[in-house]
């Protein structure tokens, strides 16, 4: 689209819309086993360890539990169809009362990965979360940081399992670890 920062800033709105509906009617989702996750990465990319002991260290100690809230579970760019100005999202089977952090850290570890081109990444999470924050309050940076990790920990293996271990790829799940150690 001529104005993709508007339209994330839409994107944000509606998560933010669907995070405020009643989750009372879901089953709870099933947490990624991050230590899992890492273990295999670790074994399969043993050039990642790096990352891999960074990832380990922010994972350590979980966030206690948050209200669930009614959670996409794969909500991501190519689940949501744009015709005309208007945005309907699709594919509700992974739908379940979850962490708001955790729906929002899939979200922004995806775009990073995947940004259509010519879209800076840091914009494109700003103007998400301005339009997320414009309907319903984010969790807290350090919440968000500890599932952020989390989804990164997961894409990880999703890109193996996909057989999508190119390195470009890896390195910008990297880069994103890299991103969430503090200096």
């Amino acid at each position: 689209p001529p104005d993709a920062s508007d339209l994330l800033r839409r994107i944000g709105r509606m998560h933010a819309r669907l995070h405020c509906a009643d989750p009372s009617s879901m089953s709870e989702g099933r947490p990624v086993a991050a230590m899992d996750c890492l273990a295999l990465s670790a074994a399969l990319m043993p050039h990642i360890g790096a990352g891999i002991a960074s990832l380990r260290r922010l994972l350590r100690n979980r966030p206690s539990v948050a209200a669930p809230v009614l959670c996409h579970g794969d909500f991501g760019l190519e689940q949501i169809l744009h015709d005309d100005g208007a945005l309907s999202l699709v594919d509700f089977d992974l739908c379940h009362a979850g962490e708001a952090a955790a729906d929002i850290a899939r979200f922004l570890v995806a775009l990073a990965d995947d940004l259509p081109n010519g879209i800076d990444p840091r914009v494109a999470e700003a103007k998400y979360l301005k339009g997320y924050a414009e309907v319903r309050t984010l969790p807290d940076t350090a919440r968000m940081r500890w599932f952020r990790a989390e989804a990164v920990a997961a894409r990880m293996l999703v890109c193996l399992r996909k057989d999508q271990a190119h390195p470009c790829r890896i390195g910008r799940l990297l880069a994103q670890i890299d991103a969430l150690v503090p200096a």
